[in-house]
């Protein structure tokens, strides 16, 4: 019991954010507020003004967070965007037209949100939230039925991916969509050399037990990276002696 307590406490303390940085956090900050900001405006100009339904969906807080904060993540593809957030909003609307309890059809909507995003391979945070916001949009959801999943949901994704695009391509730098890496060739210690295979990456990550926010590619590059960079250190300190 004492064990897990500290362990608990251990955890705790906030760790950071590996690759950020000050310069970066504004670039995100100023990057969420142009694609929710433009996203508004462009929606606005072609479908009106009409506020029967909300012309931005809450959970596009979400996904402006991920998408500028962490362009490299499986979460943040525009398949993930788009598609998990369209089949969440259906899931919402399905459950909200046959379950007429809120707390049980709130649960049922976000817990079948994420069966759908898994069988469509597009895991997507903020889709639960599109989800929920199908069941507790009151009315004027209610009366928008499936078109909920298409304007505002959809439309506002594919905007944001869009303009998500364009603004790590000419602000941030970033590569988006993202690619994973070419890992580069292992190094060489001795008379062995190290050959990291795909396989290896998933029986480590199985022994890991966690679900990642990386590519396996992206950890194979990471690996490889790690490996020449000590590679690297040992022949500085063979050389200092």
């Amino acid at each position: 019991m004492r064990a897990r307590l500290y362990s608990w406490l251990a955890a705790l303390p906030p760790a950071p954010l590996p690759g950020a940085t000050t310069r970066g956090w504004f670039i995100m900050a100023f990057g969420v507020f142009l694609g929710i900001a433009l996203t508004g405006l462009i929606t606005t100009a072609a479908f009106g003004a009409d506020w029967r339904l909300p012309i931005l969906m809450v959970p596009l807080a979400a996904t402006s967070v991920i998408l500028y904060s962490l362009p490299a993540s499986p979460l943040a593809r525009p398949w993930a965007i788009v598609v998990g957030n369209v089949v969440s909003a259906v899931v919402g609307v399905v459950v909200a037209h046959w379950v007429p309890n809120l707390l049980l059809a709130s649960g049922l909507a976000v817990g079948l949100a994420i069966l759908a995003m898994g069988a469509t391979r597009s895991l997507h945070p903020p889709g639960g939230s599109t989800a929920l916001l199908a069941v507790l949009g009151g009315p004027t959801v209610a009366s928008a039925g499936y078109s909920y999943a298409l304007l505002p949901v959809g439309v506002n994704s594919v905007l944001l991916v869009v303009l998500g695009a364009l603004f790590h391509r000419y602000v941030s730098g970033h590569p988006y969509p993202h690619v994973a890496g070419t890992p580069a060739a292992a190094p060489e210690s001795g008379n062995m050399s190290y050959a990291i295979h795909p396989a290896d990456i998933d029986a480590a990550v199985a022994r890991y037990g966690e679900v990642l926010d990386l590519d396996r590619e992206d950890i194979e590059v990471l690996v490889h990276e790690m490996e020449r960079a000590a590679r690297f250190r040992q022949q500085g300190a063979t050389d200092a002696a």
